[in-house]
This record gives C-alpha cells, sequence and structure tokens, in this order.
C-alpha cells in the first residue's frame, strides 16, 4: 500500500506542469482559521497581536502551523520510505529524529542552492518511483540496503550534475 502512494507520489511530481503550494487548502492552516481570528498583515513581530480590541493571529503564526504540518507531514510520510530499506525500528525512528531536527537548519543551504539545481524535482520523483517499486516487489525480490543507497545517491549524483551542466551551457555560474 505505501509502495503504491511512494508510486503515485512519484508520478504525479514528474508529470505535474509546476503547480506552487496552495497553503490556503493546508487542513491545519484552516483548522488555524476556524480557531483563531487573523490580521490580514503583518503587524509586529509576534505570533498575536491585540488587535480590534481582542487577540489576533498574524500571518508569522499560519507560516508557523503551515511549517510544523509540513514536519508532520515529512515524518509521517518518512516511514514507509525507512521501511523499504531497513526494517530495523530503531534506525528508522531515530534517521526520522534527526532528520526532523535538522530539516529546518538545512532549508537555508537548501533554498540557496535550490535555483542552481533545475532536475532536482526530477531526481526526487524517481527516488520516490525507485522506493515504492522496491516495496512492491520486496516480497518477491530483495534489495541490500547498499545497493539502495547506491541507487538514491546515483540519482541525485546525475540531477545535480545534470543540472549544473545545464547551467554551465547557459552561462550561469
Amino acid at each position: 500500500m505505501f509502495g503504491a502512494l511512494l508510486l503515485f507520489a512519484g508520478f504525479q511530481m514528474l508529470f505535474s506542469k509546476g503547480r506552487g503550494a496552495n497553503y490556503d487548502r493546508n487542513w491545519m492552516v484552516r483548522l488555524a482559521r476556524r480557531r483563531f481570528q487573523f490580521t490580514p498583515q503583518q503587524i509586529g513581530t509576534g505570533f498575536f497581536v491585540r488587535a480590534q480590541g481582542e487577540w489576533m493571529g498574524t500571518p508569522l503564526l499560519l507560516a508557523l502551523v503551515a511549517v510544523e504540518a509540513t514536519d508532520i507531514l515529512f515524518a509521517v510520510d518518512s516511514v514507509p520510505a525507512l521501511l523499504a530499506v531497513t526494517r530495523d525500528p530503531f534506525i528508522v525512528y531515530s534517521s526520522n529524529l534527526f532528520a526532523i531536527l535538522s530539516l529546518r537548519a538545512l532549508y537555508f543551504t537548501i533554498a540557496g542552492i535550490l535555483p542552481r539545481v533545475d532536475y532536482l524535482h526530477m531526481g526526487i520523483a524517481a527516488t520516490l518511483v525507485f522506493v515504492g517499486l522496491k516495496m512492491i516487489a520486496s516480497e518477491h525480490f530483495r534489495i541490500s540496503s547498499q545497493i539502495c543507497l547506491a541507487v538514491v545517491a546515483g540519482i541525485m549524483a546525475v540531477t545535480v550534475i545534470a543540472s549544473l551542466v545545464r547551467d554551465k551551457q547557459r552561462g550561469i555560474s
């Protein structure tokens, strides 16, 4: 079941037409908007502000809610992908914990690199498809963790190299 979900997500990423994220549809943001009133624009630097005689949330609070909802989604989503690589629960949960703790620290690095790696979405989609196929076929074929790691690292290396070659051809340094 999880393998099919990863296949679906991978193919959806490959064939999407560059649709941007719509944060108004995020279930956590909708829940927060039902629970609190929000100011239309940021006032001050806090999550809440006293406006019109009552406490209201700021857009900064909505951004925090969206980020935390994404963290929860990644935490839940990564467990089946990790189970495709290893069945050791300690590795699955400890790697998930470290990934969540380091996610925001890596954000700014990735945000700086992302404009130069045009093909990254294709590499991530190919990785999702690979892991999904591995999970589906795991009953019939045993693929070692080392081979899985090599395939994923290879996909990401090809993605980065292809992006850098494209930048060089276009004269971007």
